[in-house]
């Protein structure tokens, strides 16, 4: 059989509708393979919601009537201090089995990018083959840890003279969720909204505590629930949070994701863990330059004004340059050929997995 060329024409993208968007769910299931039906629906639920506006953000193409690929646009904002980023999260990328190897995923990347580039995004942000969407510009970026601790230490690490009321967070805890969450500097930005579709997620336990130090949050997954997505508050709390999340399930050791910042909580579990990876955060790519820039250039100015030859830099108008300097800064570290460049750290820009798409 000769497969199609490879083009936007031959591939054209359309957003999704009502009418389709029952199908698409089916689709998503039997792509990635998933255990229920319309898992979408009940786990990723900041996503996918039955509202006309939201379902627009799935781009489908049909072949004879039937969805062949599939993937969505769909925009957040990234907080890196006292910047907003504009960031279009790229997902549910996807192609049907028996549609597969025609240049299908190619062509709705490419369709995807140029759309992108005609919007108000400043970023993108995507995960999955970093050597599949490297080649469309997306790479490593970010930096985030994940702390592994025994239950055996956490028992030596408490405070005993500290006592924990814990329960399953839900919407009348939201105050107190959202000004322990806003703690962390680099963050993806949640409205209430953003908050109550997180924790009506089926594949997603939100555990609270309080004590006489303050409260204490934590994130897991339902299956995997030695897999800590979030934590954040009172440290007292939250090793005592954590100590009584693993008895309750049995856990020898837990793992945790967390930002690589410099916050209590990051001392706290470099203190106690007995090991940390240190990981890229996420794959972007840049938009638009110029937006970037100037809202980036006073965190670069401030950070970097002392260090030998950035200055020069950091003066440039030239926009390839620019482009240059914030792969630098926002990308995961890598050595440059270029010296200069080198002397540019890179900024522990951060989004939580559970808001990632």
């Amino acid at each position: 059989m000769i497969k199609p060329e490879i083009t936007d024409k031959t591939y054209p993208l359309s957003p999704c509708t009502e009418t389709d968007y029952e199908k698409l769910l089916s689709f998503l299931d039997i792509c990635f393979e998933k255990p229920t039906t319309h898992w979408f629906s009940s786990n990723m639920g900041h996503i996918f919601r039955p509202d006309p506006e939201t379902i627009s953000r799935h781009f489908i193409y049909k072949h004879k009537g039937e969805i062949k690929g599939a993937i969505g646009i769909y925009p957040f904002k990234i907080r890196i201090g006292e910047v907003l980023l504009k960031t279009a999260g790229i997902g549910s990328v996807s192609v049907h089995p028996e549609f597969r190897k025609r240049g299908l995923m190619t062509s709705m990347l490419l369709q995807v990018k140029k759309h992108l580039q005609n919007g108000s995004f400043d970023i993108s942000c995507l995960d999955g083959d970093r050597f599949r969407y490297r080649m469309f510009g997306w790479d490593l970026g970010g930096k985030s840890c994940n702390y592994c601790l025994f239950r055996r230490d956490l028992h030596r690490l408490v405070n005993r003279n500290i006592t924990i009321n814990s329960q399953i967070l839900k919407e009348n805890s939201l105050p107190v969720l959202m000004k322990a969450y806003n703690q962390f500097p680099n963050r993806a930005e949640r409205s209430i909204e953003n908050f109550l579709l997180h924790l009506n997620r089926d594949n997603l336990v939100w555990l609270g505590a309080e004590s006489a130090r303050g409260f204490a949050y934590i994130v897991y997954d339902r299956v995997n629930n030695e897999e800590i997505l979030e934590l954040q508050g009172d440290t007292e709390t939250a090793k005592l949070l954590l100590l009584k999340h693993c008895i309750d399930n049995n856990l020898d050791d837990i793992h945790i994701l967390h930002p690589h910042t410099d916050d209590v909580i990051t001392t706290m579990l470099q203190y106690c863990c007995t090991q940390m990876l240190i990981l890229h955060s996420s794959q972007f790519m840049i938009i638009d330059t110029d937006s970037t820039w100037e809202k980036l250039m006073p965190q670069l100015t401030n950070l970097y004004s002392g260090k030998m030859g950035v200055p020069s830099v950091l003066d440039t108008t030239d926009n390839f340059t620019r482009h240059l300097v914030l792969c630098k800064m926002l990308g995961f570290p890598g050595y440059s050929s270029d010296p200069i460049l080198n002397q540019i750290p890179s900024v522990p820009w951060w989004i939580p997995n559970i808001d990632k798409v």
